[in-house]
């Protein structure tokens, strides 16, 4: 049985874990997007500002962790905790922004009601030429990528971000697994 500390550690996990799951995906459509014959430009930053929204709720949700764990992983396994560590530290240092885009868009996003999609987007189109340079770095990181996203490249900054991104999804979902059977039983007793 889990208790309550193992319960939040679960809620913190997910809490990365659906960012990195949101940004993964987004910056695949975005590709798509780009590497489409016709460019739909009101689509394509559409995607830039959810891909910023998650990433930025991810950064949040990090540095909360550090702050209140340490920054520890308490995994069911030491080597998947070494490995989470790892890929988290991954996913930060292949995309293409730095450390103070980091601190402007968390203080972004914490200034935005409820921290909801919407109000981080107008704050971040209300931005002006910060917005633009965001925006393009994201463009251009995707762009640098021009073969196939489904075979690895060892020199490729976005797909050593989609591993790292892949590793971290897959570890916590091992985890979750290996930890939840009272979820699991709990679940079948339903129906």
């Amino acid at each position: 049985m889990l208790t309550l500390d193992d319960a939040n550690m679960l809620k913190l996990r997910d809490a990365l874990q659906t960012p990195v799951s949101g940004m993964r995906n987004d910056v695949l459509v975005l590709t798509d997007y780009l590497r489409a014959d016709e460019e739909d430009q009101p689509a394509i930053a559409d995607r830039l500002c959810t891909i910023t929204w998650h990433y930025t709720h991810f950064l949040l949700e990090l540095a909360g962790f550090v702050e209140r764990e340490g920054g520890l992983w308490l995994l069911s396994d030491p080597d998947n905790e070494v490995a989470a560590a790892d890929a988290v530290y991954r996913i930060g240092l292949h995309v293409p922004l730095g450390e103070s885009d980091d601190s402007w868009l968390r203080t972004l996003l914490l200034d935005t009601p409820h921290q909801e999609l919407d109000g981080f987007s107008d704050a971040l189109i209300s931005a002006g030429e910060r917005r633009r340079e965001l925006m393009a770095a994201w463009v251009e990181w995707a762009r640098a990528c021009t073969v196939d996203l489904d075979q690895p490249h060892d020199r490729c900054e976005l797909h050593a971000w989609l591993a790292a991104c892949d590793e971290f999804i897959g570890l916590i979902d091992e985890d979750w697994y290996r930890v939840a059977d009272w979820y699991r039983a709990q679940n079948t007793e339903r129906y």
